[in-house]
């Protein structure tokens, strides 16, 4: 397997894995697809809505790229998540 497929193989199993936390949390996650991976904005166990937040999620040492970045500085609420696999 080349080093490019596991990689991507890696970025999605980090996707999964922080999709799996938040439902855990009782969040609800959209895949926003563009400058970001997910979207949350509410709370399905309590109803509550929350201030919308978007996840960008990494794995290893992988860098924002240059569209994530702008999206970055034009967000407050985003964050980046790391998980090491």
């Amino acid at each position: 397997m080349s080093k490019i497929k596991l990689n991507k193989l890696n970025g999605r199993a980090g996707e999964i894995l922080h999709g799996i936390k938040k439902l855990g949390q009782g969040l609800e996650i959209n895949r926003t697809g563009r400058g970001s991976d997910y979207s949350i904005q509410r709370n399905y166990l309590t109803g509550q809505t929350i201030k919308k937040t978007l996840f960008e999620i990494k794995t290893g040492g992988a860098k924002l790229s240059p569209l994530q970045k702008k999206t970055r500085r034009r967000h407050k609420n985003y964050k980046v998540e790391r998980y090491n696999l």
